[in-house]
């Protein structure tokens, strides 16, 4: 219950978050449950940080063979509340036959995508990411994604490249949903694994300096070299420039792969 009542704060200092329900269903009453899962993963979307669902999400899988209906309607709708991942436990742990769990999930996760609205989506995630008073490197990061998001959007660009240190730009990003696939740069493997929890975030490794002169360059080259750009492609790159006076993404371009 007192992490309920400081809900934001928890987030701003954490990675990401984990709704563990059965915990969660433990200290609270279980009517609370669903709406409390729905506000955790709004906050920790309007602050960028990773939200996964978990416990019990196909605990029928533990010995049958497929989910219940109200199991698939569950994993559908943490989808549709905006989880950057959902998670199994005993079903892959102890499970009888793992394997089906996880692609019953995965498939499940999958058909949800593609009935999710992308646009409404973005648009409530600006408007309550408006409310926000962050620092002002946070500020100028939240609102160059903000753009970038619009102008992806707009242009219809394949892909969203971002060249991050610490993996903020790419979760600022992906708060929003975009249709456009979102392209991770960062030259610290570290932060390459955390952003596979991102939502749609594919992490590829930068060979040069991130404030070095070419970095976009590698970027785009890289990001044509492993097939997830081609030619004819409009990209949008979010990076930062050394004239900012701090660590923050300042810069957005449309480069049109040719």
């Amino acid at each position: 219950r007192a992490a309920v009542d400081n809900l934001d704060s928890i987030i701003e200092v954490s990675g990401a978050v984990m709704i563990a329900r059965g915990d969660l269903g433990a200290e609270m009453p279980i009517e609370e449950l669903p709406h409390l899962q729905k506000r955790i993963l709004e906050r920790c979307i309007t602050l960028g940080r990773p939200g996964i669902t978990a416990t019990q999400m196909l605990e029928s899988m533990v010995t049958a063979p497929s989910p219940t209906r109200a199991e698939a309607s569950d994993i559908a709708n943490a989808v549709f509340d905006g989880s950057s991942a959902v998670m199994l436990s005993g079903e892959s742990a102890i499970g009888h036959d793992p394997v089906n769990a996880v692609a019953t999930m995965a498939r499940i996760a999958a058909r949800a995508d593609d009935e999710f609205d992308y646009d409404a989506w973005g648009a409530k995630v600006h408007k309550i990411a408006s409310t926000l008073q962050p620092h002002v490197d946070d500020t100028v990061t939240l609102s160059m994604t903000n753009a970038a998001w619009r102008a992806a959007l707009e242009a219809g660009a394949s892909a969203i490249i971002c060249i991050t240190v610490t993996g903020y730009t790419v979760r600022s990003i992906a708060r929003f949903r975009p249709q456009a696939k979102i392209l991770g740069f960062s030259t610290d493997e570290q932060t390459l694994r955390q952003l596979t929890l991102s939502w749609g975030a594919t992490p590829i490794l930068l060979d040069v300096d991130f404030r070095a002169d070419n970095a976009v360059t590698r970027a785009v080259d890289a990001a044509r070299e492993t097939g997830e750009i081609r030619r004819g492609d409009l990209v949008a790159v979010l990076s930062g420039s050394r004239e900012y006076p701090g660590q923050a993404t300042d810069t957005l371009r449309l480069i049109p792969i040719k």
